[in-house]
């Protein structure tokens, strides 16, 4: 598990840095509509379970309605042109938001938490605030316009005041001792107790909902989430397996091969990788506008390290073109080349980034 983030460090952390803002607990509700952009709609699952923990679904809907809340941070046009990696953890961070919302419920629906009338309404106030709109007429039309059913929508506000509340009863008890501020003795107080009392809110919310999946068994049906839970729990059989039925679900796609060829790099079985890479390659040959920068980034990082010096160069050449003029492509093969010590195509991404007004002040 650690050698998978190590390799992959640079890929998190930037998506990290960039476009997350972490919090205790978040609702479900987005009036948004980005959830095509990472799934298809022939996929089946998209209208079922993603996973199941016991004989509780984790809904492809309650996955979907995070995963648009997280795409709503972002341009569209920059969701298309991230790396394939940072859209599967962008993808799985939204299913363990999914996750631990769905096992908080349950948790409230078996404690019997209840929420009245009033504290419904003053939610819908808070709605009408967030969305600027004057009331229940102008909120209905705006549903109507995201798609999103009035019913289901107050049926979602509800869960979320529920789930917050049994998360408030679950934290109610949480201090910060007198022994968790001796570990920061040169640190202000003011500034570290909110803190030190944040995260452990975070790790008793965490750890009820880590004893809750080992009581019961939690099965990814998903292959993009299951592909990367695998990696993230040193599962690699079941990492590989799951991209292999990505390869089978999407046969013109390079994205399996990409990700599949990343995965082998890591424990350095370098022919393998090359092997998925050129199965990837010829997809892209048959369709141009299934390529991408990063493609050719691992392309060149294989050949750097078969001592094709011309061939790594010609690769990153693509990877540079095919970036264009986007800061998100721009600054992604940057982080790599940063990665691999390339300081002359390093300078060439900043120098472009500076031509184009985007360095990083």
């Amino acid at each position: 598990m650690l050698q998978f983030f190590r390799e992959k460090k640079h890929v998190i952390g930037w998506a990290i840095v960039i476009f997350f803002v972490g919090t205790l607990f978040t609702g479900s509700i987005f009036l948004g509509n980005f959830g095509d952009l990472f799934s298809s709609k022939k996929d089946n699952q998209h209208m079922e379970a993603v996973a199941m923990v016991g004989t509780t679904p984790i809904t492809a809907q309650k996955y979907m309605s995070f995963l648009n809340k997280t795409l709503g941070r972002f341009k569209p046009e920059d969701v298309q042109r991230l790396d394939p990696e940072v859209s599967e953890f962008i993808q799985y961070s939204a299913f363990s938001e999914a996750l631990q919302f769905t096992i908080l419920l349950e948790g409230a629906n078996e404690s019997k938490v209840d929420v009245s009338s009033s504290e419904i309404d003053q939610a819908f106030e808070s709605v009408y605030k967030d969305y600027d709109v004057k009331g229940m007429k102008e909120l209905k039309e705006l549903l109507k316009k995201a798609n999103y059913p009035f019913k289901q929508f107050k049926q979602d506000l509800k869960e979320d005041l529920l789930t917050q509340k049994f998360a408030n009863q679950l934290i109610a008890g949480v201090t910060v001792t007198a022994e968790d501020m001796q570990r920061f003795p040169t640190a202000n107080p003011k500034e570290i107790q909110p803190k030190l009392l944040q995260a452990k809110q975070q790790q008793t919310l965490r750890n009820y909902v880590q004893q809750t999946i080992a009581k019961k068994q939690l099965v990814i049906s998903n292959a993009v989430l299951k592909a990367y839970h695998g990696k993230a729990y040193s599962n690699l059989p079941m990492a590989i397996g799951a991209y292999q039925s990505q390869v089978s679900a999407a046969p013109g796609s390079p994205i399996p091969h990409y990700l599949l060829a990343k995965l082998y790099l890591v424990d350095k079985h370098m022919d393998e990788a090359e092997q998925e890479l050129k199965k990837g390659s010829l997809k892209i040959e048959l369709n141009k506008g299934l390529d991408f920068p990063s493609y050719h980034m691992l392309l060149g990082r294989v050949a750097d390290e078969k001592g094709r010096v011309a061939s790594k160069n010609a690769e990153y050449q693509l990877a540079f073109d095919l970036s264009g003029n986007s800061e998100v492509s721009l600054r992604q093969i940057l982080q790599q080349f940063k990665e691999k010590k390339e300081k002359a195509w390093e300078k060439r991404v900043e120098d472009k980034l500076k031509g184009l007004n985007l360095t990083q002040k």
